[in-house]
């Protein structure tokens, strides 16, 4: 094959590695930072959820048939929601290295995710419940993928950031 000759085969192989080495690295990283995981679990799941909890506990408690309809709902809208955010998160990411693998897969994703939206948020059943918490995995591991360097979600950094700063500050006060 010509592609073999010109050494692509070994450029196309290193460029596939670099780019899945690239989102283990952003799934790996952000775990050790106290803000990161107080952030994701905290706010994107149990704040961000607040719809899917509030109503699974009706269907939990409820003396009437409810059915599960209503649940995987929630969870459609919270997990397309959250997916869409996330993917321009990294579509507009100075940082990421590869690109148009990630503007690729991100069309795939969405395409993907939009699929799944609509099969939970329309079906009725134990089916649409799985789809939606498929969509809910699928669209935090996309969070964080595109939040895994959030210097906001970093101790470090932001007391770095906030001393740097305040050198400056008043500087210039007295000065028209």
């Amino acid at each position: 094959m010509v592609y073999k000759s010109l050494g692509m085969k070994t450029k196309l192989k290193n460029m596939n590695s670099k780019f899945f080495d690239e989102i283990v690295e952003r799934f790996k990283k952000p775990w050790d930072k106290t803000a990161f995981n107080l952030y994701f679990f905290v706010i994107v799941i149990l704040y961000g959820g607040a719809g899917i909890i509030a109503s699974m506990y009706q269907y939990f408690i409820s003396t009437t048939e409810q059915n599960i309809y209503s649940i995987s709902q929630n969870m459609a809208t919270y997990f397309i929601a959250l997916t869409a955010a996330s993917l321009v998160d990294i579509a507009l990411d100075y940082n990421t290295k590869n690109k148009p693998s990630f503007a690729i897969s991100s069309i795939f994703t969405s395409g993907l995710v939009l699929i799944l939206f609509l099969y939970a948020y329309n079906t009725k059943g134990t089916s649409a419940f799985i789809l939606g918490f498929i969509g809910i995995l699928i669209s935090l591991f996309i969070w964080v993928l595109a939040n895994y360097e959030n210097k906001k979600l970093d101790d470090e950094n932001y007391y770095k950031t906030v001393s740097d700063n305040s050198q400056d500050h008043g500087a210039n006060w007295g000065n028209k």
